[in-house]
C-alpha cells in the first residue's frame, strides 16, 4: 500500500528556511500556504486564511462552520488528480489552517512562466484530460462537490507529471458576502456569465467549474486568461456582451470545438464533464 498521510496530527511546526521565515508555497486571494511538520513527522502544506473583514463575529463564525463542513467533506476524497485535504483548524481569532498533502512540482500557470511560453496541444490534452476526469469524479458525488476556483494557478503538475487541483474555492459564497468589496479579482476572468446575476447572489454549479475549466483550457495556450485585455470590473458584461474570444490561430478544429463546448454563455446547452470526457479530442 503507499504510505499515506496521518490527518491525526495534534501538534505541528511551520518550517523555516535558511534565513529563519517561514517557507512559502504561495499566496492566493484569501491566505498563504507554508509547509509544516506534524507531530506524525510528516511534512504538509498548511494554508492560513485570514477572516478579517468579515461584518460581524456572526458571519465570521458562520463562514467557519462551512468551511469546516466543506473540508469533512474533502477529507473523503481519494483521487489521483485531487490533493489530499487532511483537517482544518481555527487559530487566533481570525485565522483558519487547512491542512493539506505537500505537492512537489509547479502550477501550469509557473511552467508557463518558467518556460517563457504556453503549452502545445499535445501537452493541453494531457492535462484536460486529468482535469475533466477530476471535476467528473467531483461533480458525481452525492451530494455533488464543486471546486468553483478553476484556473491555472490552482491546477498544479507533479514532478512525475501527474495534474493535480488545489485550492479549492472552499466557503466562497459564504466569503463572498464577507468581503464583498475583496473580490479576488484575478478569478473574475474564470466565472460564468450566470455567477453576474443582477441580485448579486452567486450560486456555483457543476457548469460554471465546467466555464472555469474551459478559460484554463484558453489560459494554456495564450497564456492569459480569455478577455485579458480587459479591466476586471468590465468582464460582467464584456461576457454577457460578446462572444468569448477564440483559441490562436493554428489550434485544431477538434480542440476549437472542445473551447466551444466549455464556454456556452446559456449553462444548459454547456457541456458536462461526462460529454467532454467523451470528446473526439480527448481521444
Amino acid at each position: 500500500a503507499r504510505p499515506s498521510l496521518d490527518p491525526a496530527f495534534s501538534s505541528w511546526d511551520f518550517l523555516l528556511d535558511g534565513d529563519g521565515n517561514k517557507q512559502l508555497l504561495g499566496a492566493g486571494g484569501f491566505g498563504k500556504v507554508y509547509k509544516a511538520f506534524t507531530d506524525k513527522r510528516q511534512t504538509v502544506a498548511v494554508k492560513i486564511v485570514r477572516l478579517e473583514g468579515a461584518s460581524s463575529a456572526r458571519l465570521m463564525d458562520e463562514a467557519i462552520k462551512i468551511e469546516n463542513a466543506e473540508i469533512s467533506v474533502l477529507k473523503a476524497i481519494r483521487h489521483p488528480n485531487i490533493v489530499q485535504f487532511l483537517k482544518s483548524e481555527r487559530i487566533k481569532k481570525g485565522k483558519l489552517c487547512i491542512f493539506t498533502e505537500l505537492i512537489s512540482g509547479h502550477s501550469l500557470s509557473e511552467l508557463m512562466q518558467l518556460q517563457r511560453r504556453p503549452f502545445d496541444e499535445a501537452a493541453v490534452r494531457d492535462f484536460s484530460k486529468q482535469i475533466c476526469s477530476a471535476l467528473h469524479f467531483l461533480h458525481s458525488r452525492s451530494p455533488v462537490t464543486l471546486h468553483r476556483d478553476i484556473k491555472c494557478s490552482n491546477i498544479m503538475l507533479t514532478n512525475e507529471g501527474v495534474i493535480k487541483l488545489i485550492d479549492f474555492g472552499l466557503a466562497k459564497e459564504v466569503f463572498a458576502t464577507m468581503h464583498s468589496t475583496k473580490r479576488d479579482c484575478g478569478t473574475t476572468y474564470f466565472m460564468a456569465p450566470e455567477l453576474f446575476s443582477e441580485d448579486g447572489r452567486i450560486v456555483y454549479s457543476p457548469k460554471t467549474d465546467v466555464w472555469a475549466f474551459g478559460c484554463s483550457v484558453f489560459e494554456m495556450l495564450e497564456m492569459q486568461p480569455p478577455n485579458w485585455q480587459l479591466e476586471w470590473y468590465r468582464i460582467p458584461l464584456g461576457i454577457q456582451r460578446h462572444d468569448m474570444p477564440q483559441l490562436p490561430a493554428g489550434t485544431s478544429a477538434l480542440l476549437r470545438d472542445f473551447y466551444g463546448r466549455c464556454i456556452q454563455r446559456e449553462p444548459r446547452r454547456r457541456a458536462a464533464t461526462a460529454e467532454l470526457l467523451e470528446h473526439k479530442f480527448l481521444q
